[in-house]
């Protein structure tokens, strides 16, 4: 990695957001899949409860979710490459 922290990309993406004062993209309404999520969430946050029971439990979870998602990499033509 070079010694610049951000790749060029990634620095004119945040430039453009400094200069028009907000996403250089519009915003769409979220899907039932994320407004589920956001439901999900204000509800732990309100009953200040956990989703697991243990942390070995949360483990488990994402590490079986993590092999479902494929993440781009800067090999595989990811945002830096």
């Amino acid at each position: 990695m070079p010694n610049n922290v951000f790749c060029p990309r990634l620095r004119v993406f945040l430039m453009r957001v400094i200069a028009e004062k907000q996403m250089p993209f519009a915003l769409k309404v979220p899907n039932a899949e994320t407004t589920a999520a956001m439901a999900e969430a204000d509800e732990i946050a309100r009953n200040r409860r956990a989703r697991f029971g243990t942390a070995p439990e949360l483990f488990d979870d994402l590490e079986k979710n993590s092999r479902k998602q494929a993440r781009p990499t800067a090999a595989s033509g990811g945002l830096c490459s």
